[in-house]
């Protein structure tokens, strides 16, 4: 008898009381930034910051590129190890489908294809996410991960 109470008139009552619960404080959630991609240029297999096969001089934009990208090198620490990286940002990525090369001096460019939208979410909502992208045509499985460009 006291499970069918339980059942018939508690259960019914705190779920009702759990949504009603509409304020969130979001003054503890720290969001993350606008989206960066990073690469790591190979050569042969050597990384070509490290050998100063080319530097930041090399590379440059073109096509459909945000005006305000800034491309950099920077050395990046992955647990025990430093690897140099080339990264590309933008502080103020709009929503729509970008279609631009990284031209690198003496090689082949590369096209990339990278579709911004915003972030949904009470807290962090409204943040530039990049939902998709390719390189040469490739899709790229992971937002969040290194890319290697191997060059040739």
């Amino acid at each position: 008898m006291k499970f069918r109470y339980l059942l018939s008139y508690c259960l019914p009552i705190l779920w009702l009381l759990a949504c009603s619960n509409t304020d969130e404080d979001c003054s503890t959630v720290l969001c993350e930034g606008p989206p960066t991609l990073l690469f790591e240029v190979l050569l042969d297999g050597e990384n070509v910051f490290e050998t100063n096969t080319l530097a930041l001089e090399d590379f440059s934009l073109s096509g459909n590129s945000p005006s305000n990208i800034e491309l950099d090198i920077r050395e990046t620490n992955f647990g025990n190890t430093t690897t140099s990286l080339l990264y590309l940002e933008n502080a103020s990525w709009e929503v729509q489908v970008y279609d631009f090369s990284l031209e690198i001096e003496n090689y082949n460019p590369v096209n990339l294809v990278i579709e911004i939208r915003l972030s949904e979410g009470t807290c962090c909502g409204g943040i530039p996410r990049i939902e998709s992208y390719t390189i040469n045509g490739i899709p790229q499985a992971s937002t969040g991960n290194v890319v290697t460009l191997e060059l040739n």
